[in-house]
């Protein structure tokens, strides 16, 4: 599911339980495109109780968000954290995430993000309502 860089952060900052009516709590899994010291994924992974798997193409954001993660006890039990070549091209099946986020662009938002690869990683059902909800709102 794409979800707008303003409803990202109504949802990770404000709406808590939003998180997890969004993507049915303690269910599934969240796909991350871009950390920086993954504090998105660890909300996720504690408010929703779900799965995160988070990547990003950069080495130090990688290593940055291992670290806390794993201080704060979530990585490898809830979040794993990947290093890719690029975020076009997530190496995971497609339609396998009840939500697909960036962390990155939450904070730089001139960060592009490739929301194709976001809605081929996104269960078809949550591309279809999200795809339902533009048309209504244009």
């Amino acid at each position: 599911l794409h979800l707008s860089l303003r409803r990202q952060r109504q949802m990770c900052i404000r709406d808590r339980s939003g998180i997890s009516r969004q993507v049915g709590a303690g269910n599934g899994v969240a796909v991350i495109l871009g950390i920086e010291d993954g504090h998105l994924s660890a909300q996720l992974a504690v408010i929703a109780g779900i799965r995160v798997i988070a990547f990003d193409e950069r080495q130090e954001a990688v290593d940055k968000a291992r670290a806390q993660l794993l201080a704060s006890g979530l990585y490898g039990t809830h979040v794993s954290v990947q290093k890719v070549s690029s975020l076009d091209n997530i190496p995971l099946t497609g339609m396998v995430a009840n939500i697909v986020l960036s962390e990155r662009q939450l904070s730089h938002p001139d960060h592009p993000v490739d929301w194709a690869e976001a809605y081929r990683l996104a269960l078809p059902r949550l591309c279809h309502q999200e795809f339902q909800r533009r048309q209504t709102i244009r």
